[in-house]
């Protein structure tokens, strides 16, 4: 960390609430702000395939990401991208060993989030990643004291907004939860997960209708999202819209099968409508669902779950910091870690969307193929996937 900011070393096998550990997705290919410090060239994300290429190159993250790339600053020193290249053939070379524990999990990456913010002691995108390693390790006083720390320089960074707001929601302080994600909405509109947290909070106040009009917009966006789909289907039971929410409910059984809340939702839709026959073959495979759950042991399951979140939350800080490392013009300290998180969480999205932009640019086609080969097996059903293979194929051919 940087001189006269310490962090506490995030204790193990802490379970994290979600809002914040998301809070970096913001769109198809998320930010990969591969930047070169001699040219000031970026790679946007928070863009989709649809109407522009994905691989354009764009503005920079933030105002963060601008100022560290000006001469002089943090990233002062760096003489280009030419050195800092990764060798071809990185996607194929076997991934290191992993830590098969939460609790080891989340000590290495302190470890590499603690190196990061002392390579950039001004980054408020390194203490923004550390800020979020400490709420999901339970220390909450400290996440919050680096999410105020970073406001006070930096009043509209958006992440520490969403930070702020997910701890407010833990402790059920709805209304104060709301204001955070709204200021943070307002500053980074393309903050997906956020509208999720804002809507979550709005149900919890009752205020139905302003959450139904948030997931519309955030579905919009992310249109496979289950849990968006699930969500906005209570948000219709409560507001008596049964119709309405039974086709919510149906759309995320096709895209899990296997939720029993998508279940349980359509279950209770089917009653409300007076479809009771119906009603009570959707309850049925609700219960047949959780005791398909029930059938792995209390300590088993556990296990599980805390060591897939671990993996889902430790992939997202990986990736964020590839993208502070990309920004200063160092992309292969960058491919490192997006290979990291990639063999941390072997079904991890953000790492490899941000690893087809680095290839593609470098015109690392193969390279690029095979992370796009992990995606399509990763989620088969999203054709945007499939059309930016297609499109690297065309690339690479003489």
């Amino acid at each position: 960390m940087g001189e006269g900011r310490k962090s506490e070393r995030p204790g193990a096998g802490s379970r994290f609430c979600g809002s914040c550990g998301t809070a970096r997705k913001v769109g198809l290919w998320c930010v990969a702000a591969v930047a070169a410090a001699a040219t000031g060239v970026y790679l946007s994300g928070s863009r989709s395939l649809r109407g522009r290429a994905p691989l354009e190159d764009g503005p920079p993250e933030s105002a963060a990401a601008e100022q560290r790339a000006q001469p002089g600053g943090a990233l002062s020193g760096q003489t280009g991208i030419e050195d800092q290249r990764p060798a071809p053939g990185s996607a194929q070379r076997p991934s290191e060993s992993v830590p098969q524990t939460p609790a080891s999990l989340y000590a290495e990456a302190y470890q590499v989030l603690k190196r990061l913010n002392e390579r950039f002691p001004n980054s408020p995108d390194a203490t923004e990643m550390m800020a979020r390693l400490q709420s999901i390790s339970g220390n909450t006083a400290e996440a919050v004291r680096l999410w105020k720390e970073i406001l006070r320089s930096n009043p509209d960074y958006a992440y520490a907004h969403v930070g702020l707001g997910s701890v407010a929601a833990k402790k059920g302080e709805h209304e104060e939860a709301a204001e955070a994600f709204r200021r943070a909405l307002a500053i980074h509109p393309q903050l997906t997960a956020t509208y999720l947290d804002l809507a979550d909070s709005l149900v919890k106040l009752g205020r139905v209708e302003e959450a139904a009009a948030v997931l519309r917009k955030y579905l919009e966006m992310e249109p496979r999202s289950a849990a968006g789909m699930i969500l906005l289907g209570q948000a219709y039971l409560q507001s008596k819209e049964y119709e309405k929410a039974k086709t919510q409910f149906e759309a995320a059984i096709l895209v899990t099968p296997d939720s029993p809340p998508a279940q349980y939702g359509l279950g209770t839709a089917y009653a409300r409508l007076g479809q009771s026959e119906k009603s009570k073959q959707a309850m049925a495979r609700c219960l047949e669902l959780r005791s398909k759950l029930r059938s792995v042991t209390e300590d088993q399951r556990s296990l599980n779950d805390d060591l897939g979140l671990a993996r889902e939350n430790v992939e997202k800080l990986y990736s964020g910091a590839g993208r502070v490392y990309a920004a200063a013009g160092d992309l292969r300290q960058a491919e490192e870690l997006w290979l990291k998180a990639a063999a941390v969480n072997p079904k991890g999205v953000d790492c490899r969307r941000q690893l087809v932009v680095l290839y593609r640019r470098s015109e690392r086609f193969q390279d690029a193929l095979e992370i796009c080969r992990q995606l399509i097996e990763i989620d088969p059903g999203n054709a945007d996937y499939q059309r930016v293979r297609e499109v690297i194929q065309g690339r690479s051919r003489p």
